[in-house]
């Protein structure tokens, strides 16, 4: 079984694999004998009755119901759930046991069996919730988080924001005419540095040209310390998702107010009253009137959470009111 879809192989060779290829290529694939019978009349203009089907499927050994034993799909299932296979319901496994291992399995069984062999699994999948990787962050500025927010940016509210990855405190929160400008977030960012009076070990940020001043600003300031992540990786790049401490921020934002003033300026778009062309910079001090006392509540929950969760040495709380003493 370890060759299932060797016809494919052979059609990018230049060699046409033969009418019985095409149906375990099929019938491996999933499809039914009356769906194997229209794509081989509609893609290679063979025509063969559901019969004859059968009695080929049935040379090679292929049923579509029983014919494998159990030892075999509880190996396959396995190994399965040792790789990318832990993540899918039992019907997608039901399909993967086929295509990959050529197993046909009935749904029901590859349920039963799953609830056997993962059942911490099948519960989670039943609340619909996800399996977290854990976050690690040492303590305060050990890594930062870095990212613009640009829900608002096409009615001339451009914010950006840096948030501390061990406590969720927000380092700067701010909203101008653009994120994009390099010289613009570097700004905010030595407004931080000297705020705290100091250089955090890493930032992590988005790909994108609007950084490059601050990483050129962070690999120069820690460039000869002696630690594991001076200089050159003292920067990280990565994909928004990963850069999730601000991320989740941005969510928080957007159902705590934010939401509010996307759906406002979409109203009066939408009326004719404000033309996004011609921008809306002159009002940026309304949305800095939301920012500012959002910025002060977000810290208070986070200041409330982090001291209940680490009561016993209440590092949460100084890490938010003492930043800089890291």
């Amino acid at each position: 079984m370890a060759n299932l879809y060797t016809s494919m192989d052979m059609f990018r060779n230049g060699v046409h694999p033969t009418r019985d290829e095409l149906i375990r290529e099929y019938f491996f694939g999933g499809y039914t004998n009356i769906e194997v019978s229209i794509l081989l009349f509609l893609r290679h203009t063979i025509s063969i009755s559901e019969r004859q089907i059968r009695r080929i499927l049935k040379k090679y050994g292929h049923r579509r119901r029983g014919g494998n034993d159990e030892e075999s799909i509880t190996a396959a299932i396995r190994e399965e759930l040792t790789g990318s296979g832990r993540c899918l319901g039992y019907r997608a496994l039901a399909k993967r046991l086929l295509s990959k291992h050529g197993l046909r399995v009935a749904r029901d069984k590859v349920y039963t069996l799953l609830k056997l062999m993962d059942p911490e699994g099948v519960n989670l999948r039943k609340k619909h919730q996800l399996s977290r990787r854990i976050y690690v962050n040492k303590g305060p500025n050990y890594l930062i988080h870095i990212d613009g927010y640009d829900k608002l940016k096409a009615y001339g509210f451009a914010i950006h924001g840096g948030i501390c990855g061990y406590s969720r405190r927000i380092l700067w929160l701010r909203v101008g005419r653009t994120n994009n400008d390099p010289e613009v977030v570097a700004g905010y960012f030595l407004e931080y540095l000297l705020g705290i009076e100091g250089v955090p070990r890493c930032i992590r940020a988005d790909k994108g040209t609007e950084n490059k001043i601050i990483e050129n600003i962070q690999k120069s300031l820690r460039w000869y310390h002696g630690d594991d992540m001076a200089g050159e990786k003292s920067f990280l790049y990565g994909p928004s998702p990963a850069n999730q401490r601000i991320e989740r921020f941005w969510r928080s934002a957007k159902q705590g107010g934010c939401q509010f003033w996307i759906d406002l300026f979409k109203d009066l778009e939408a009326s004719g009253e404000i033309n996004t062309e011609n921008g809306q910079n002159k009002c940026v001090y309304i949305i800095s009137t939301f920012l500012d006392p959002y910025t002060v509540m977000w810290t208070c929950v986070v200041i409330i959470v982090t001291t209940t969760l680490a009561s016993d040495d209440m590092c949460g709380y100084f890490d938010m009111i003492l930043d800089d003493e890291y």
